[in-house]
């Protein structure tokens, strides 16, 4: 109790003080400029009898870099100080530091009228109070000017490099995910790749391109592969606040659409009014930037038509069935012809979904279905049939490949043999057409045989759109359909009602609903999957490719 009574007596017989440390960016604000800012005002006040007296241990910081942030701490340390019953001093590093806007100039000059406060500049050794000199208020006023006149021109200067910069194709903030912030050999910043996430990225990308995985499973999947973020949350309000944490859904869908990722960026331009030379418009336009692309513009444009059409889908859905997920909705039909639609049954505290006849046609003796029952049959029958370790899926992919190639080289022969019966054709149908210029034959005939010609040559060009080459085409359909049925089950488990509503569209027609039972036909090429999933005809295909692959054990299915 003494303790307390004597410091409260120091501080009637002392001035008490506020120190105030301001730094201009983030980065210094975790560097050594605030700390050196704040030992440097601790010793003033210790050498000239000053007791600091601010609410928080940090003192007030300003964040130039964030300027409401700054204005914020600004208005605190003002309303702190307006309800000190006694008169407060201001304790800054130099004059820079107190404040840096008109309106806060105008506020410390009002505070000083009215002898609440006077300020201390540690470098510049000027003390400023109610009864000091017009030459310390010039002093003060000029530095004041100073320091804005060289802020407005590094501002100019500044914002001048950074427009060059960014027109050049250079970016100038915080690398995006998968890249990192680096120097090059001259000490100039650039951006590398990532060892750690770019691979995560990329697969994200292939991934959602292939139609099968939706944002939900490639967010899973990403974060599953330890996908993080790069910076600490700097949100105050985040309980995660200074942690790294794992990326949101909403950012998968940020790096799916960001075009920096294939070698481009959008820079912010700005249209000037000729007469008054004011910027009038801001319009943002997409330039090739100068650092490694990730992926190609191809698997990018093929995304941005994934997510187009999931976008409408999810419209119609929206606008068809209010937004209701249902698993099999549009899938089934009941045996007597009629739509089956979903109805919502409560169990034990469970909520539980009911397949039923639509009646349209008038009674039906369908009974409820518990949608799980249907699940179960199709679990048992199509997901865990269709089982496709690693190894074997890469076996079967060369297999692909290998068979596509020769098509190919066949499809080329072909070609090639038609190309030169079209043009022997060509040539006749020339020299017809000299004959009848040299009246060698006449009118009539010259139709007649021209007509032949032509039909032959339309019956060739219908025969060589049967050998175009779609190889590349039908690669990939045929290797999305083996990467999606592998993992068939992980997606089923983890997908919600609409997504397993899309996985099952891919591989079912012709459902109908008899009793407990769905009769069903899968979809090319998974009905051929489904045909070769017995262990001897993996174990063929296997077998051809033991010596590349070694033990057959490894191939089995799981």
């Amino acid at each position: 109790m003494k303790r307390k009574y004597k410091q409260v007596i120091e501080i009637e017989e002392c001035k008490q003080a506020v120190m105030l440390a301001r730094v201009s960016s983030r980065k210094q604000e975790r560097g050594a400029s605030l700390e050196a800012q704040v030992e440097a005002i601790q010793s003033y006040c210790n050498k000239n009898g000053l007791i600091i007296v601010e609410p928080t241990p940090k003192a007030f910081v300003f964040t130039e870099s964030s300027t409401r942030g700054g204005r914020k701490k600004f208005n605190e340390m003002i309303q702190f100080i307006e309800k000190q019953k006694h008169k407060t001093a201001i304790v800054v590093h130099t004059l820079d530091r107190l404040q840096r806007g008109f309106e806060e100039c105008e506020k410390i000059k009002e505070l000083l009228k009215a002898d609440k406060i006077e300020v201390h500049f540690i470098q510049e050794a000027l003390v400023l109070d109610k009864f000091s000199s017009d030459d310390d208020f010039t002093r003060y006023d000029f530095g004041i000017l100073s320091a804005k006149l060289y802020l407005t021109s590094m501002n100019k200067n500044v914002k001048r490099s950074q427009k060059y910069n960014r027109e050049a194709g250079l970016w100038q903030c915080l690398a995006p995910i998968g890249y990192l912030n680096a120097k090059d050999e001259r000490r100039k910043s650039t951006l590398i790749l990532d060892p750690e996430r770019a691979p995560i990225i990329k697969q994200i990308f292939e991934e959602y391109a292939s139609g099968v995985h939706s944002l939900k499973s490639v967010w899973l999947s990403a974060t599953e592969k330890g996908l993080k973020s790069k910076e600490p949350n700097y949100n105050p309000r985040s309980k995660n606040y200074g942690k790294i944490c794992p990326i949101s859904k909403n950012k998968i869908h940020d790096i799916l659409t960001n075009p920096f990722y294939y070698g481009a960026m959008y820079i912010a331009c700005e249209e000037i009014d000729e007469k008054t030379k004011k910027p009038i418009k801001t319009y943002y336009k997409l330039i090739n930037h100068v650092y490694e692309p990730l992926i190609s513009k191809e698997l990018f444009d093929k995304v941005q038509k994934v997510l187009k059409t999931r976008k409408k889908e999810k419209f119609c859905k929206e606008q068809k069935y209010a937004g209701i997920p249902f698993t099999f909705r549009g899938l089934i039909t009941c045996k007597c012809g009629c739509a089956i639609t979903p109805e919502h049954h409560k169990k034990g505290g469970k909520e539980y979904v009911y397949l039923r006849c639509s009646h349209q046609k008038g009674t039906c003796e369908q009974k409820l279905v518990n949608e799980n029952v249907i699940l179960e049959q199709l679990n048992r029958e199509i997901f865990h049939t269709i089982r496709i370790s690693p190894t074997m899926k890469d076996i079967l992919k060369q297999s692909i490949t290998a068979s596509l190639e020769d098509e190919k080289k066949v499809n080329a022969s072909v070609r090639k043999k038609i190309a030169e019966e079209i043009n022997l054709i060509d040539n006749r149908l020339e020299r017809l057409w000299e004959c009848y210029l040299d009246r060698d034959i006449d009118k009539t005939r010259y139709e007649l045989e021209k007509q032949k010609y032509l039909e032959q040559k339309k019956d060739l060009n219908a025969k060589a759109e049967k050998y175009t080459d779609i190889s590349k085409e039908l690669k990939e359909n045929v290797e999305n359909a083996v990467d999606f049925v592998s993992d068939l089950s992980n997606l089923m488990k983890i997908a919600s009602p609409d997504e397993k509503n899309m996985l099952l569209k891919k591989l079912l027609t012709n459902c109908v609903l008899d009793g407990e039972v769905l009769k069903y036909e899968l979809k090319a090429p998974f009905d051929k999957l489904l045909s070769c999933s017995n262990y001897k005809k993996w174990k063929d295909i296997a077998m051809e490719n033991l010596e590349e692959f070694g033990n057959l054990e490894e191939v089995k299915l799981n």
